[in-house]
């Protein structure tokens, strides 16, 4: 079998693994045409299928004053070969048959995924945490 057969396959197998429902985009703010209030909306660039790879905690050897250096990485698959996902959009879930916690979880994609030959587009991913300027800083 060629690496492109193999390649094919592990796509298939990796898409099989990809139940969660998910849209990727950017925030815009519009007027709702009625009552004139602002309102956010997500300007989808993907919608379909996707699969949240939890964190998974790494421990360091090395130290950092004096404590053990942790870290954690969090994954948001997609169909290898998405286009249209950027780094900084946000990712959010709208259906999980597995997992129904999973459903609202916002994430900020955090960089391009891998390249090369991968059997999945992987994205890295962080807990999206909205900023609201205020004005009075």
């Amino acid at each position: 079998m060629t690496i492109s057969g193999l390649l094919g396959m592990g796509r298939t197998m990796a898409r099989s693994r990809m139940r969660e429902t998910w849209r990727v985009g950017e925030y815009v703010e519009t007027t709702d045409p009625v009552t004139l209030d602002p309102i956010t909306d997500l300007e989808v660039a993907y919608e379909g299928p996707g699969r949240f790879k939890a964190p998974r905690t790494s421990v360091s050897d090395s130290e950092a004053g004096g404590q053990v250096v942790t870290s954690t990485s969090q994954e948001l698959h997609l169909p290898s070969g998405t286009a249209g996902v950027m780094v900084n959009m946000v990712a959010v879930c709208d259906a999980s048959p597995d997992d129904p916690s999973l459903v609202g979880l916002t994430l900020r994609i955090d960089g391009p995924p891998a390249a090369g030959q991968t059997t999945a587009a992987r994205f890295p991913v962080r807990d999206y945490i909205e900023v609201v300027d205020d004005g009075e800083s």
